[in-house]
């Protein structure tokens, strides 16, 4: 599954990738491939998802990333975070939880298969940057299921029902 799902982001190989990558046996990301990647990889194989984010919507990038994450894990999904390190590239990690402390005191809660097993806290600033790890926040990608009709018109019908008992004081 990991396979197709890297195959469907077309990573490629190059003179510029650097050396720990090549150690990985995966050259990494460019742009924006782990959100291309996933939506055509959803698509191709009809699974009913949707992709948000990435680094065309400004509201997944940069100071912005940390309200786009904390929003996408409140309604249950999975995301994605990618961090710029200074003068060594970037680096994608899993986005487990967040705290929000008040102005200039946030924290990503994430699994870094490069750190270690277990919950990293990377502490960032409002304006993006990060204070532990040292780097700037680029984007985040999250993915969630799309309702079939069937749920939808469900929620719609429940919701006409409880407003009309409202109406009534039931």
């Amino acid at each position: 599954l990991l396979k197709q799902l890297a195959d469907a982001m077309k990573p490629s190989w190059n003179e510029n990738t650097p050396v720990m990558n090549r150690n990985r046996g995966y050259p990494g990301l460019n742009g924006n491939d782990l959100y291309n990647g996933k939506v055509n990889y959803f698509r191709d194989k009809m699974l009913p998802i949707v992709v948000h984010g990435g680094n065309t919507d400004p509201n997944a990038s940069g100071a912005k990333a940390f309200d786009f994450t904390r929003s996408e894990l409140k309604k249950g999904q999975d995301v994605e975070f990618l961090i710029d390190w200074p003068g060594d590239g970037s680096h994608w990690v899993t986005v487990v939880g967040y705290i929000d402390e008040g102005k200039d005191k946030k924290t990503l809660i994430v699994h870094d298969p490069d750190a270690g097993r277990g919950k990293h806290y990377w502490k960032l600033k409002d304006d993006g940057t990060f204070t532990t790890p040292k780097g700037t926040a680029l984007w985040a990608v999250a993915e969630s299921p799309i309702p079939e009709p069937s749920t939808v018109w469900l929620i719609a019908a429940g919701a006409t029902v409880l407003c009309i008992l409202r109406r009534r004081n039931w």
